[in-house]
C-alpha cells in the first residue's frame, strides 16, 4: 500500500469512528429514554392500580388498622359527639352528661383531664364560646380538669333546676 492508499483508508476510518460513536451516543440516549418511558409505565401502572382498587384497598387498610389498635380501643364503641352547646340554660346538664359519658364509653380517647376539657370547648358555640374565650382571656384555672371545668359551666348556665333563665356571665 502506498501512502496515498494509507492516508484515505485513515480517513475513512476516522470517518467510520466517528459514525460509530454517534451511533453509540444515539443508542445511550435511546436506551435511557426507554429506561425513562418504563418508569413512567410502571407508576401509571400503579396509579390505575389504586384507583380500580382504592375503595377495597381504604377498606382492607381500615380492618389491618382495627386488627392493630389495642383490644381496649377496639371494645370501646363509636360515638357521635353530642351537638354543640350554645348556653341555653336548660340543656346545659343534658350536654355536660353526654360528654361524661362519652368519656366513661370511650376512656382510651380521653386519657386526661386537659383532653376531656378540650373536648367540651369544641363542642361550645354562641353565648357558651364567648363565655369560654372571656374566661381564656382572664386567664381562669378552671381549665386543669374536667370537674371545675364543668363545675364552673354549670353556675353560669345551667338553670333547669333552679327554673331561673337569667345567665350570669361574671
Amino acid at each position: 500500500m502506498d501512502s496515498a492508499e494509507d492516508t484515505e483508508l485513515r480517513r475513512a476510518l476516522v470517518q467510520q469512528g466517528i459514525l460509530l460513536g454517534r451511533q453509540q451516543e444515539e443508542i445511550t440516549a435511546s436506551h435511557q429514554a426507554m429506561t425513562n418511558m418504563s418508569q413512567q409505565i410502571a407508576a401509571i401502572s400503579q396509579r390505575l392500580d389504586q384507583v380500580q382498587v382504592g375503595p377495597q384497598a381504604s377498606r382492607t387498610a381500615a380492618a389491618s388498622a382495627e386488627e392493630e389498635a389495642p383490644a381496649s380501643r377496639r371494645s370501646e364503641p363509636r360515638l357521635n359527639p353530642p351537638a354543640p352547646y350554645a348556653g341555653e340554660p336548660t340543656s346545659c346538664r343534658s350536654f355536660l352528661s353526654q360528654c361524661s359519658l362519652t368519656f366513661s364509653l370511650q376512656p382510651s380517647c380521653f386519657p386526661t383531664e386537659s383532653s376531656r376539657v378540650a373536648f367540651v370547648i369544641m363542642h361550645l358555640a354562641g353565648m357558651a364560646r364567648e363565655w369560654r374565650t372571656a374566661m381564656w382571656d382572664n386567664g381562669s384555672e378552671c381549665s386543669s380538669s374536667y370537674t371545675s371545668f364543668s363545675q364552673e359551666l354549670r353556675k353560669v348556665f345551667d338553670r333547669s333546676a333552679l327554673g331561673n333563665d337569667i345567665i350570669n356571665m361574671s
